[in-house]
C-alpha cells in the first residue's frame, strides 16, 4: 500500500520561513491505496477502511483507488476596528459576487460564537433546514432586543448623565435576564455546529490542522500562536463564554504584535488603543485624565492580561495532549478557576466609563467649518445623503438576490444611463426555483428603470453643486477656478465621510462607553455594531 500525505511543519534542513505552521499546504491531502485482496468496504474482518470517503468495492484482486481529500473551509471574522477608525466595508469588493467564494451571508453573524463553525456550511451550501430555523429564531430574537434597547438609549440620549445611568441601570434590570437566555442561544448554536455525534455533520477546525504549537519552537512565531487561540475561541471545548471572547481579543493583540514597537508611537499613528468591554472592543484614550483614572485604567488592563496569559498557558501547554478530552478537562477546571475574576472585569470597566464621562475622545471630529455658506453645506448634506440610500438600496437588493439564489450570478451590471442588477438562473435550478428566478428577472426591469432614474438624478444633482459654486458671488466670488472648487468639494466631502463614520459607530460608542448597561445588552448591541459597520469579510481561510 503506497500512500501520500502533505507534509508536517517539523524536520528537515532547508530553511523555511518563522511563520512555518501557517504556511504549510493544507489544501488538499492525496491517498493512493493498492489492496492485494479481495473483498467489500463492509466486508467485515476483510473489509477495507484505508479511504476517507468510503464507496461500495466490488469483490476482486488487483483493485486499485485513489482518494482526494479536502479539509473544509473555514472562514474567521474580520478584526474588529477600534473606535471611529476607517476601515474597509463590504461595498469595496468586486460588483460581481459571483466572482468571491465568501459566504456573503456570513457577514450578517460577524460576532458570533458560531461564526467560523457556520462558515463551512455556508460555503458548502449544506445548512440544514433545522439548523437554518435555529439561527433564524436566535436572530430574530436577538434583534428584538436591540431594537428596544436602542429606543430607550435615545429616549434618555438628552439626560444629564447621573438621570440618563439611573434610568438605564433600571432598564437593565429589567433586559438583561432576557438578554441573557437570548445569549445561551447563540452558544448553543455553536455547540450544535461543533458537537460530534455518530450521524451528526460536526465542522471542527482542528480536523485538518498536522503541527501543534512547541513542535518546532525554532521555526514559531506569535503568527501561529494567534492561529491557535482565534481557532481555540470557536473550537475548543470546555471554554467558558467569557473565555472565548477573551481568546479573540488575545489574537487580536497577538497580530498587532507583527506591526512591531514603532507602529502606536508614530505621530501619524491612529492608536495607541485602549482594549476594553466588550471583548475586541477598542478606543483612544483622551491625553489629560487624572491620575486616579489612569490607574482604574491600569489595574483593569493588569488583571486583564493575567488572565489572558493564564488561558494562553493552558492552551499553549494542553496543544500537544493527545488526548483531546483531557484536554477538555483542563480547560473546563480553568474556566471554574478564572469565573470570579472574568466577572469582575465588568464590574472595574463600569467604574472606567464613569470616570471618562466628562473627557471627549481625542479623534471624534471637532465641528466642521468648510469655506462654504450654510446653504450649500444644506446641499451639500443632502446629496450625500440621497448618494448612500441610493448605494444601501442597490447593496442590499444584490445581497437578498445572492442569499435567495446561491447558486446563480448575482451582479451589478453597466446599463444605459447608470446601473442595474443581474440575475443569471443556474441551469441546476429545479422548477419551482427556476420559475422564481424568472419572475425575479422580470422584476429586476422595473427595479432597474427607477434606479437609474435615481443614479441619473444625482448625477444632475452633482453637477449643479459644482456649477453653482462656480459660478457663486458673494463671500465665494474669488473661488471661480474650477479646480479650487473641486479641492473645495473633496475636502468638504471627507468632512461628511467622518461625520458619517461616527454615526455608524453610534452603537459600537455606547455600547463600549454609555455608564449604566448591564454586561449582557453591551455584548448584543456591540455585536449589532459590527453588523452595521459590514466590514469586508476577509478572504483567507485557516
Amino acid at each position: 500500500m503506497a500512500t501520500t500525505t502533505a507534509p508536517t511543519s517539523s524536520g528537515g534542513s532547508a530553511p523555511v520561513s518563522s511563520n512555518a505552521y501557517i504556511e504549510q499546504p493544507q489544501s488538499s491531502v492525496t491517498t493512493v491505496t493498492t489492496p492485494v485482496w479481495g473483498g467489500t468496504y463492509y466486508g467485515g474482518s476483510s473489509g477495507y477502511y484505508g479511504s476517507s470517503h468510503w464507496n461500495t468495492f466490488t469483490p476482486g484482486w488487483g483493485y486499485s483507488s485513489a482518494t482526494t481529500w479536502r479539509p473544509r473551509r473555514y472562514f474567521f471574522p474580520p478584526t474588529p476596528p477600534a473606535l471611529g477608525e476607517s476601515y474597509p466595508r463590504n461595498r469595496t469588493r468586486s460588483a460581481s459576487l459571483s466572482l468571491s467564494t465568501i459566504p456573503l451571508e456570513l457577514s450578517e453573524h460577524v460576532n458570533e460564537p458560531y461564526y467560523s463553525p457556520l462558515s463551512p456550511f455556508l460555503y458548502e451550501e449544506s445548512l440544514s433546514k433545522k439548523r437554518r430555523k435555529m439561527i433564524d429564531d436566535y436572530s430574530a430574537a436577538k434583534t428584538a432586543l436591540v431594537d428596544e434597547l436602542r429606543a430607550k438609549i435615545e429616549s434618555v440620549r438628552a439626560l444629564d448623565p447621573a438621570a440618563r445611568e439611573a434610568q438605564l441601570a433600571d432598564f437593565a434590570r429589567q433586559q438583561e435576564p432576557r438578554a441573557l437566555e437570548v445569549e445561551k442561544m447563540g452558544y448553543a448554536i455553536r455547540d450544535e455546529f461543533t458537537g460530534w455525534s455518530l450521524f451528526s455533520n460536526s465542522s471542527d477546525w482542528n480536523e485538518a490542522r498536522d503541527w501543534r504549537l512547541g513542535d518546532d519552537t525554532r521555526w514559531e512565531s506569535n503568527l501561529d500562536e494567534a492561529k491557535l487561540m482565534r481557532g481555540a475561541s470557536y473550537f475548543q471545548e470546555g471554554l467558558s463564554p467569557a473565555q472565548r471572547r477573551l481568546l479573540r481579543e488575545y489574537a487580536m493583540e497577538l497580530d498587532d504584535s507583527g506591526r512591531g514597537p514603532m507602529a502606536e508611537i508614530g505621530l501619524d499613528a491612529r492608536g495607541p488603543y485602549l482594549y476594553f468591554s466588550p471583548e475586541t472592543s477598542r478606543f483612544r484614550l483622551p491625553a489629560s485624565l487624572p491620575a486616579e483614572t489612569r490607574t482604574l485604567i491600569a489595574n483593569y488592563t493588569k488583571e486583564k492580561s493575567a488572565l489572558k496569559k493564564e488561558l494562553r498557558d493552558a492552551l499553549y501547554r494542553e496543544d500537544r495532549r493527545w488526548f483531546g478530552s483531557k484536554r477538555t478537562a483542563a480547560m473546563k477546571a480553568l474556566a471554574e478557576a478564572q469565573a470570579t475574576r472574568l466577572a469582575a472585569l465588568d464590574t472595574m470597566a463600569e467604574e472606567i466609563r464613569r470616570a471618562l464621562v466628562a473627557y471627549p475622545l481625542p479623534n471624534r471630529p471637532r465641528a466642521a467649518t468648510p469655506a462654504i455658506p450654510q446653504e450649500f453645506r444644506n446641499r451639500l448634506a443632502k446629496f450625500v445623503e440621497d448618494r448612500d440610500g441610493y448605494q444601501r438600496t442597490m447593496n442590499k437588493r444584490r445581497a437578498d438576490l445572492a442569499k435567495q439564489f446561491s447558486t446563480s450570478r448575482v451582479e451589478f451590471v453597466k446599463m444605459a444611463g447608470g446601473f442595474g442588477i443581474q440575475l443569471v438562473p443556474s441551469r441546476k435550478l429545479n422548477a419551482e426555483d427556476s420559475a422564481k428566478a424568472q419572475a425575479v428577472v422580470a422584476e429586476l426591469a422595473s427595479f432597474n428603470a427607477e434606479q437609474i432614474k435615481t443614479y441619473d438624478r444625482l448625477v444632475q444633482e452633482k453637477e449643479a453643486i459644482r456649477e453653482a459654486l462656480i459660478n457663486a458671488s458673494g463671500p465665494l466670488a474669488p473661488l471661480v477656478s474650477t479646480r479650487i472648487v473641486d479641492l473645495i468639494l473633496a475636502d468638504y466631502s471627507r468632512t461628511i465621510l467622518v461625520e458619517e463614520l461616527w454615526r455608524q459607530y453610534r452603537d459600537y460608542e455606547d455600547a463600549v462607553l454609555l455608564p449604566g448597561l448591564a454586561p449582557a445588552q453591551r455584548r448584543m448591541l456591540y455585536d449589532a455594531a459590527l453588523v452595521k459597520l459590514d466590514q469586508q469579510t476577509p478572504s483567507y481561510t485557516y
